[in-house]
């Protein structure tokens, strides 16, 4: 009986240690004491003051209501008053010059905080899920803040951050979903990553000093109306603005230098992203998001009002998530210089249909038209591909693929060690149909059309004739001139003719784009085929047989039933080559003629080369 009642008496003691005034030693010289009112006083006699130990778990269970900081402790340390559920406010002498990781993390009732100007150094954590903490006044003292300071702090609505403070640290302010506004001091040169994500953020006003914004920095700030990105800043982090549905437009100064995937992504109001014209990096056309020379699609702003957009030829890559959730965009053609489209491109679009002009479907990810209903849109491919494309991943979820009549360039020839290549030019048109008409043809630098060998194509070339106008920049006005353009079967899929090229020396390996403008073409039927600009790729690789000069005629050739007839008086090699001189074909041959077969044969403009006699050139 007397052990149970020994029991009982401490059970109570300890209670009443939790609950009321005590006093603890944290080192032989430091003391918390917690009064009968819940206020906690650490105090040192250390002459030169101390710091306060690590950890909590000395007072975590005690009814805390005031914390007051005495003078000559030197630092508050890590997690020191973690999760003070009762806990109100603080007050830290001016000796203190560091509050530690954590110190008064998950104190959810803490609404006033007073920092001296004595502290340095504010831990990361130190304030985070403090959700009644509404103003915090940072001293000048201040220069380093660590990750998450006051992440969670629901209501704070009020900060002042000192010129002291060069960076915003990563989720510094992550959801303070109250905060409105904040002044970004004038010597911060990077906001790291989600500092200021799911803020109340209404607008923001960046210094002159800013040269980085993180990733995520200001994702879901859904109030954020008006950005002006200084012409300091260099990095814009991917997600940097990401779900932002307050913002309608943003300038992209000439000081950035990279642009982080979906940095613009799920902004529902944002209607243009300009880019400064002297930006070296990126480009932006009609509100429209590129690299500098177009070829990178980066983003097509959600709420950009036009119902039909034709992708340039001069894009070969359109990036991930470059147009999801374009409300208004019902129509959208996308050119065959397009080699790469990332993932979720199209997700979330509201298509009725959608024109491609790749002869083979392009192969493009599973996600391209993640929760786009392409079952009720409709595909417009390349007249004779239709099979092609509804055996195809993706493309085949249309509900409907029709064939359309369009013009498709199509690079058939590498360009080899003589710097010669071609383009073909194809076209779906019925039979007994003339064909009339132009186009213009720009070259890069350092390549030129090679009248002589372009040429109509296979039956064509006796009843119909090309001209050929150089204009200016490197272009060609090209007409046909035809009485007679037919193809062979009702509906097929048929060459008109060869572009040949030239490439001079100073080109290197690599793959450049010419470009067809203008191009106009009518059927006698009254049909009209037009394009504004179409790509073509020119492969430049520097390999296969140089051919010679064309200009030796002691040998004659010609096109007879499917065969090529070769004559020469005496018995030599014959070898074939394309017009770009890669060698096709050879065959020893005695005095007199040989037929060499053909029709197997790649391309419709061959050159033809004796070992003894020249070299000529044959139109198939």
């Amino acid at each position: 009986m007397n052990k149970k009642l020994t029991f009982f008496l401490c059970a109570v003691f300890l209670f009443a240690a939790q609950s009321w005034g005590q006093t603890l030693n944290l080192t032989p010289t430091m003391t918390a004491v917690l009064d009968n009112n819940g206020v906690l006083t650490i105090s040192t006699t250390k002459a030169e003051g101390e710091a306060m130990p690590d950890g909590s778990a000395s007072i975590k269970n005690w009814t805390v209501r005031s914390v007051v900081i005495k003078d000559k402790v030197t630092s508050i340390g890590t997690y020191n008053f973690y999760n003070l559920t009762d806990l109100i406010s603080v007050t830290i002498s001016n000796s203190v010059t560091s509050i530690g990781e954590g110190a008064f993390y998950l104190c959810p009732n803490l609404s006033s905080v007073t920092i001296p100007n004595s502290v340095v150094l504010i831990g990361a954590d130190a304030f985070a899920s403090c959700s009644s903490l509404t103003t915090v006044n940072i001293p000048t003292s201040v220069t380093v803040m660590g990750e998450q300071v006051f992440a969670g702090c629901t209501s704070l609505n009020s900060v002042t951050i000192p010129n002291s403070v060069t960076s915003i640290a990563d989720w510094t302010f992550e959801g303070c979903s109250s905060l409105t506004s904040v002044n970004i001091p004038n010597f911060v040169t990077s906001i790291g990553v989600g500092a200021f994500i799911s803020t109340g953020l209404t607008s923001i006003t960046f210094p002159n000093t800013l040269e980085t914004i993180g990733d995520e920095a200001f994702a879901q700030c859904f109030y954020l109306t008006t950005i002006t990105i200084p012409n300091s800043v260099k990095v814009i982090g991917a997600q940097a603005f990401w779900n932002c549905n307050g913002l309608t437009s943003v300038t992209i100064p000439s000081s950035v230098t990279s642009i982080g995937e979906q940095a613009f992504l799920w902004c529902y109001n944002l209607s243009d992203i300009n880019v400064d014209a002297n930006n070296p990096n990126y480009s932006s056309i009609d509100g429209v998001l590129y690299n500098k020379n177009q070829a990178i699609l980066y983003s097509y702003p959600i709420m950009k009002d036009r119902s039909v957009f034709t992708i340039p030829t001069s894009v070969t890559n359109i990036s991930f998530g470059a147009f999801a959730g374009c409300y208004y965009l019902s129509s959208i053609v996308i050119p065959n210089s397009v080699t790469s489209i990332g993932e979720y491109a199209f997700a979330e679009c509201y298509f009725k249909d959608i024109t491609v002009n790749w002869i083979k479907p392009l192969a493009v990810p599973a996600t391209l038209f993640n929760n786009t209903n392409t079952a009720v849109a409709i595909l417009h491919v390349p007249a004779g591909t239709k099979s092609l494309y509804q055996a195809a991943n993706v493309w085949k979820d249309f509900g409907t693929i029709v064939e359309t009549n369009s013009v498709v360039p199509d690079e058939t020839q590498t360009v080899g060690a003589d710097g010669k290549g071609i383009i073909e030019l194809n076209l779906s048109i019925p039979s007994d149909v003339t064909l009339t008409g132009s186009f213009e043809i720009t070259f890069p630098a350092g390549m030129t059309l090679d009248e002589q060998l372009t040429a109509l194509s296979a039956g064509l070339s006796n009843s119909s004739f090309l001209s050929f106008t150089y204009e200016d920049n490197n272009t060609w006005l090209v007409e046909i001139k035809s009485n007679l353009l037919k193809s062979s079967t009702d509906t097929e899929y048929t060459k008109i003719m060869d572009i040949a090229y030239t490439v001079n020396d100073s080109i290197g390996m690599g793959t450049y784009k010419a470009t067809i403008k203008n191009l106009d073409l009518l059927l006698d039927d009254g049909t009209s085929i037009v394009a504004d600009s179409l790509s073509a790729s020119i492969t430049v690789e520097r390999w296969g047989t140089a051919i010679e000069n064309i200009g030796n005629t002691s040998f004659h050739a010609c096109y007879i039933n499917n065969s090529l007839r070769i004559e020469s008086p005496q018995a030599e090699t014959i070898t074939i080559y394309s017009a770009a001189g890669v060698q096709l074909y050879s065959t020893k041959k005695s005095a007199g003629s040989i037929d060499a077969p053909i029709l197997s044969l790649p391309g419709s403009v061959y050159i033809v080369k004796g070992s003894k006699s020249g070299t000529i050139k044959v139109v198939r």
